[in-house]
């Protein structure tokens, strides 16, 4: 590979991180020099130096190797929390803002999620629910709050306006993104285990609290009836489309996939719901072709196939219906 292929795979590299609306902006900026130098180097005209290089790797992280032949084999990921650990909730919620502001600002983007949990953006639309998922996150993974009352937390992060400004914007996001999701046969069950966990534990005592939770998931499941027999989500000027695959074979963590004419990225939950990313295009291209063997093997669920779509919603009411009872019967007199 000569100096200039490596030049233009790093700042391939450099957009897909920054997204078109603010790359030139943010790169005349970090090399302190003037747009028609940049546009130079961008178009190979002229070479970057080595402080320059130096520079540009310092900012951004990347491993000098990464776009070689020789760092083909080799994945370089960013992990955030490895050094800057999570320490409240309106922090991991922009962060997850700020990475999706810049993959929706992509032209011609595509998203794949294969997930083995009830999605993330899934939740948004229930401020009860993503409250809910973040005081557990925090007590079995972040740690940066001692939570006592599971119940108590979840009020306090919905009365949260500016976190739910934040919740509330991502979900927009979400919906006005076409995307591709591959969910686990079994993805809704680690959501209502995570809850009687908490609920059997006594750190969840609240009788109203439970109901609400409660009719919450029974709402979201209507909410997969409405999205799965459109086969759309509801964009902000109209529905956007998605495609939604039930996996029952395969078991995997949860995987973001992004491509794009000029480059993509993989994201992979680490330490949930931490995530690694990467941008390293082989490993891109490698999971890419993952997931469409995955989409052979799994069931088209949105927009057709009613007999299978309803026997899924219907499993779904049960389990929860199952989680209802048991709470009725051992724990509380839900009425």
């Amino acid at each position: 590979m000569n100096g200039r292929n490596y030049q233009i795979k790093l700042f391939q590299y450099l957009l897909s991180s920054l997204g078109e609306k603010n790359f030139n902006t943010k790169l005349t900026a970090i090399l302190n020099t003037s747009i028609g130098s940049l546009y130079r180097r961008l178009n190979g005209v002229t070479m970057l130096t080595m402080d320059e290089l130096l520079i540009l790797q310092q900012h951004f992280g990347f491993s000098l190797d990464a776009f070689t032949a020789i760092g083909e084999n080799v994945i370089i990921s960013e992990l955030p929390t490895l050094t800057n650990k999570i320490q409240s909730y309106r922090e991991y919620a922009n962060s997850i803002l700020m990475d999706f502001k810049k993959i929706a600002s992509i032209p011609g983007v595509k998203i794949f999620y294969c997930t083995s949990e009830i999605p993330f953006f899934h939740y948004l639309a229930f401020p009860e629910l993503i409250a809910l998922k973040l005081a557990f996150w925090c007590h079995t993974t972040w740690e940066f709050k001692k939570i006592d009352r599971i119940d108590q937390e979840i009020e306090a992060i919905v009365q949260d306006k500016e976190l739910m400004d934040v919740c509330r914007e991502l979900l927009q996001l979400y919906n006005n993104t076409a995307s591709t999701e591959i969910w686990a046969v079994h993805f809704f069950e680690h959501t209502v285990s995570q809850l009687y966990y908490y609920i059997e534990s006594g750190k969840l005592k609240n009788v109203e609290t439970i109901q609400v939770t409660i009719e919450k998931l029974y709402l979201l499941i209507q909410h997969y009836e409405t999205v799965l027999q459109a086969g759309s989500k509801k964009g902000v000027n109209g529905p956007v489309p998605v495609q939604i695959y039930l996996n029952e074979i395969c078991h995997t963590n949860n995987t973001i996939l992004v491509t794009s004419p000029i480059g993509g990225s993989v994201h992979l939950t680490h330490a949930n719901p931490n995530f690694l990313k990467t941008t390293q295009q082989g490993f891109i291209n490698y999971t890419e072709h993952w997931m469409q063997q995955l989409i052979q093997k799994s069931d088209l669920i949105s927009g057709q196939s009613e007999k299978r779509r309803l026997a899924f919603l219907e499993k779904l009411k049960r389990k929860l219906e199952h989680l209802e009872k048991q709470v009725k019967e051992d724990l509380y007199d839900i009425k």
